[in-house]
């Protein structure tokens, strides 16, 4: 969550929207902390190593996304995809 933080200002500069750069992060962090409980009970029923190995998945489609964003409209929800990913990680 913090591994942004260093390049988020130049990043909003070049969009333009320094107003936005607060739902960078929170984006992330509310998907985050929203999937946790899905992922505990995914795992449950199909299993701790499918659902991780899905996690993962998620994370890295919503990083690549992320670095190919053109506006940060795009950024702030492809953060927000790789927090789906990020609570099944974490959990």
């Amino acid at each position: 969550m913090t591994i942004i933080s260093t390049a988020l200002p130049k990043i909003a500069s070049e969009f333009n929207a320094l107003d936005q750069i607060a739902w960078v992060g929170t984006s992330y962090m509310l998907t985050s902390t929203c999937f946790q409980p899905l992922y505990g009970k995914f795992s449950d029923i199909f299993g701790r190593k499918s659902v991780f190995l899905f996690a993962i998945a998620v994370f890295e489609i919503g990083s690549v996304l992320s670095g190919t964003a053109q506006n940060m409209i795009m950024l702030i929800v492809f953060r927000a995809i790789q927090g789906v990913g990020g609570g099944g990680i974490s959990k």
